[in-house]
């Protein structure tokens, strides 16, 4: 199952489209390079909160709807966009 949330990678925060693994967070955020997606180990959970939006949960299709436009101006990794149409299935 996919969740919004926001996730510090190291260096920023992100917003991404987040799926857990057995082993590894799976992460679709936006970056410099367009859509991808990112993987830590399951032990980065600590760094991840929702994703909020006036107080509710962010709503999946709206945040996949964003990453699609920004994929369509920056590029979308094959695996992004894999992601993004499981999220929305």
């Amino acid at each position: 199952m996919s969740e919004a949330i926001r996730f510090h990678d190291g260096e920023r925060y992100v917003v991404g489209l987040a799926k857990v693994g057995t082993k590894h967070i799976h992460v679709c955020c936006i970056d410099d390079a367009g859509v991808r997606v990112i993987s830590a180990p399951k032990e980065e959970q600590r760094y991840v909160t929702p994703l909020l939006r006036d107080g509710k949960p962010y709503s999946i299709t709206r945040l996949v709807r964003k990453f699609l436009a920004v994929g369509r101006e920056r590029g979308i990794t094959q695996a992004a966009r894999e992601m993004l149409e499981e999220a929305t299935a």
